[in-house]
């Protein structure tokens, strides 16, 4: 996070006060950023279940409403092992910051509507797969419009274009993934566009 960044996000901070205190003074990182630890606690949960119950996502398919349920879930399933790293480490980087200037409402919809829509995307082209990864994504676009509301769109390009390269390089030039990773990033981006008037 460069210098502009940071700034922005002190200030956001402390102008967010009285939602951190409303969760008390002390506690830590729970305290402080209560959704972000049980967003990644969950992507933890998921992660272990699919390592000691491989074929899990098979049997919830298998029951009534279970792709829908499936889909839901996938939001937070990253997949493997180095999946939940980069995941939950992109979500608390930037889910925590995110947590402490947008509402709960917000801040869930970003992620959960941004996980479903980049893993549908993904899924359209090489099948169903798993959006924990991807709905950091969205947070990212959530990120990008609140950095480019407070420091013009220069700021805000020249950040989601290093973010897209990392990410181009990372993937290995897979079209599901980029196109999961565009999709939660443009879905996170349109959501704080909308309903950026409910922002506190």
């Amino acid at each position: 996070m460069n210098r502009e960044s940071r700034n922005y996000w002190r200030q956001q901070t402390r102008h967010n006060q009285r939602y951190r205190r409303s969760y008390g003074g002390g506690g830590g990182a729970f305290a402080s950023s209560p959704v972000t630890v049980i967003l990644i606690g969950l992507m933890v949960l998921t992660t272990l279940i699919g390592l000691v119950a491989p074929g899990w996502s098979f049997a919830v398919a298998a029951i009534p409403g279970g792709r829908l349920l499936l889909i839901l879930l996938s939001v937070v399933t990253p997949g493997s092992l180095l999946g939940l790293v980069f995941a939950g480490l992109f979500v608390w980087l930037l889910g925590s910051e995110l947590e402490a200037s947008l509402s709960r409402w917000q801040y869930l919809l970003v992620f959960f509507a941004s996980g479903v829509v980049g893993a549908l995307l993904g899924g359209a082209v090489a099948g169903f797969g798993l959006g924990g990864s991807v709905a950091a994504f969205g947070l990212a676009g959530a990120y990008a419009f609140l950095l480019a509301r407070s420091h013009g769109q220069g700021a805000s390009l020249q950040w989601v274009l290093i973010l897209l390269l990392i990410n181009v390089v990372l993937s290995g030039f897979n079209m599901a993934a980029l196109l999961s990773m565009l999709g939660a990033f443009g879905t996170g981006l349109a959501i704080m566009a909308v309903t950026a008037e409910s922002r506190r």
